[in-house]
C-alpha cells in the first residue's frame, strides 16, 4: 500500500543517522505547502512515475539522460565560461537515464503546485501548467528536425522575452562579488573566515578534514594549470540549502584566489544514486556519480560555469560549483499576477533544449521522440499527468504534515 510518510521514513533514514538536525530542517521546510513538499520527496514521485501510479507517461523507447529532479525552481543564474549570465537549468543532482515524459511530467506538476501556492485559481494554475507544457512540446519539435539553431536560451545581452527572468540576469549582472563574500566572511586573526549561521555550520572534524581533502583533488584533477598557491584554504564549512538534497554531505571551501582580494567560494557536494535507478535496482558505482553528473550539466547547459568540476574521496564523488554573487533565482510565490506563466513557457522551452541535445547527440535523427508523433496527445498527457500528480502531492502533505513531529526522535 502507497504510503508516503513511510516512503520518506525510509528514504531518509541514513540522512537521519548522520544528522538529525538537518532532517529536522528538512521537515520544517516540507510542512510549508504541498510545493515544498513535492520538491523533497522526488525519490516518492520516482517510485510513481514506475508505478504508473497516475497512468503511462509516454512512449517506451531508447532511454535519454534526463535531469530527473527538475521543478520550476530548479533554475536559477550562473556566469557562464563565456563569461555571460546564463539563465538555465543549475540542478542535475538526480540526473537518470529513461523517457522524456518524467521531466516534462515533474516540472508541469511544479508549475501547477507553484500557482496554487502563491494563490492562482485552479483555472490559472492549469492554464500556466498548460502554457509551459505546450512551450515545451513546440520547442523540442523544432529543435528535433532543426537541431542546436535557433535554442531558446536567456542570457546577459539576450532578453528572454519574460520580465522576471530578465531582471533576474540583469540583477546578477551587477558588480558585487566583493560585497557578496564580505557579508559571509569576518576577520579572524588576520585571516577570512566563514561567518557561522543558518546556512553555514562548523564541521565535526572527520568532516572538516574531507573537505579539504576534497578541495586538494579537485585542484588536481579539474585545475591542473591554476597556480598551487593561488587556491590554499581560508576555511571550510557545512553548508544547508535546497529541500531534496539537504542530508547529503554538503561544504563551502573559501579559497585563495590568484591576486589580492580574488578569493572563490566553492560548493562541494555528495553525489548519490539518482532515486529513479536506485527504485529501478540500477545502482551506479558512487565513485563515478559525480562524474557523470557533472558531465550531463556541461552538455546540456549553454554554458558551464568557470569551476564545475568534480572530486573523490574514500571511493565517494563529490561535485563542485562555485558560488558567488552571479547565483539568483526566481521566487515563483513572489511573482506578480500573471508572470508564472511567462516563466513556465521559458522554462519549458529550456527543458526541450536539453532534452533535444540528449535526444540528437545520444540517439541520433532517427525517431529519437516518438513521443511527438501526436504532439496534441502528448501535451494531453502530461496535463492529465500533472494534474492527477498535483493532486496526490496535496493529499500526501496534508499526511506528511500530521506525522511531522513523529518523524525524527527528539
Amino acid at each position: 500500500m502507497r504510503d508516503p510518510v513511510a516512503e520518506f521514513r525510509a528514504f531518509n533514514e541514513p540522512f537521519l543517522v548522520r544528522s538529525p538536525d538537518l532532517v529536522r530542517a528538512k521537515i520544517a521546510r516540507m510542512v510549508e505547502g504541498p510545493f515544498p513538499f513535492f520538491r523533497g520527496t522526488f525519490h516518492l514521485f520516482a517510485r510513481d512515475v514506475i508505478d504508473e501510479t497516475f497512468g503511462p507517461l509516454g512512449d517506451t523507447g531508447a532511454e535519454l539522460p534526463l535531469v530527473g529532479d527538475i521543478h520550476a525552481e530548479n533554475y536559477g543564474t550562473f556566469k557562464g565560461e563565456d563569461g555571460f549570465i546564463h539563465y538555465d537549468i543549475n540542478d542535475f543532482d538526480e540526473t537518470t537515464r529513461g523517457r522524456l515524459g518524467l521531466d516534462i511530467g515533474r516540472l508541469a506538476a511544479s508549475f501547477f503546485l507553484a500557482g496554487r501556492e502563491r494563490g492562482d485559481p485552479i483555472e490559472r494554475a492549469v492554464h500556466i501548467t498548460l502554457a509551459g507544457i505546450t512551450a515545451y512540446a513546440e520547442a523540442l519539435g523544432r529543435l528535433i528536425s532543426k537541431g542546436r539553431k535557433g535554442e531558446p536560451r536567456a542570457r546577459e545581452g539576450k532578453p528572454s522575452g519574460c520580465p522576471p527572468i530578465d531582471d533576474l540576469i540583469r540583477s546578477a549582472a551587477l558588480p558585487g562579488r566583493a560585497g557578496f563574500l564580505a557579508k559571509l566572511t569576518q576577520m579572524v586573526d588576520g585571516k577570512p573566515r566563514l561567518l557561522r549561521s543558518s546556512k553555514h555550520f562548523t564541521l565535526p572534524g572527520a568532516q572538516a578534514a574531507q573537505a579539504l581533502r576534497l578541495v586538494e583533488d579537485f585542484r588536481k584533477r579539474c585545475l591542473p594549470a591554476e597556480p598551487a598557491e593561488g587556491f590554499t584554504v581560508d576555511d571550510v564549512a557545512g553548508r544547508v540549502a535546497g529541500i531534496g538534497s539537504m542530508g547529503r554531505l554538503r561544504y563551502v571551501a573559501l579559497l585563495a584566489g590568484r591576486g589580492e582580494g580574488k578569493r572563490v567560494l566553492l560548493e562541494i557536494k555528495e553525489s548519490l544514486p539518482s532515486a529513479y535507478d536506485v527504485c529501478r535496482g540500477r545502482q551506479p558505482d558512487v565513485a563515478d556519480r559525480a562524474d557523470r553528473v557533472v558531465s550531463v550539466m556541461r552538455r546540456s547547459q549553454v554554458a558551464a560555469g568557470k569551476y564545475l568540476g568534480w572530486a573523490l574521496d574514500a571511493g565517494h564523488s563529490f561535485q563542485v560549483r562555485q558560488l558567488s554573487a552571479h547565483n539568483k533565482r526566481v521566487e515563483t510565490a513572489g511573482l506578480k499576477p500573471g508572470s508564472l506563466e511567462g516563466l513556465a513557457r521559458i522554462q519549458g522551452a529550456i527543458l526541450a533544449r536539453v532534452h533535444a541535445r540528449c535526444a540528437t547527440d545520444g540517439v541520433g535523427p532517427m525517431e529519437p521522440v516518438p513521443e511527438l508523433a501526436e504532439p496534441s496527445m502528448f501535451i494531453h498527457r502530461i496535463l492529465t499527468f500533472a494534474l492527477a500528480c498535483s493532486d496526490q502531492a496535496c493529499r500526501d502533505h496534508a499526511a506528511f504534515k500530521a506525522a511531522a513531529g513523529t518523524l525524527v526522535p527528539r
